[in-house]
């Protein structure tokens, strides 16, 4: 059971990918097209607005080049392995 302090945060998960699309100078328009979706759906999403799906954060690990773990604290993602 996860611990209320360990509460998976929208905006960390957000932070994540913004960080990363910016390390690889890669634009929220690639992603965008990547996923089929609209420059705004990534938008608001990379923002923290929306959170992303399971499934979309699992497409974007994979166009980012990393595990999905990337985008969870650490104590979270030790304990799943």
């Amino acid at each position: 059971m996860v611990e209320q302090n360990e509460v998976i945060d929208d905006q960390f998960i957000a932070y994540k990918v913004r960080y990363r699309l910016s390390q690889q100078k890669v634009t929220q328009v690639a992603l965008a097209k990547e996923l089929g979706v609209s420059e705004f759906y990534v938008s608001r999403r990379v923002r923290g607005e929306v959170p992303f799906s399971a499934v979309e954060l699992g497409k974007v690990a994979v166009f980012l080049r990393v595990e999905i773990a990337y985008f969870f604290p650490p104590i979270l993602s030790e304990r799943a392995s």
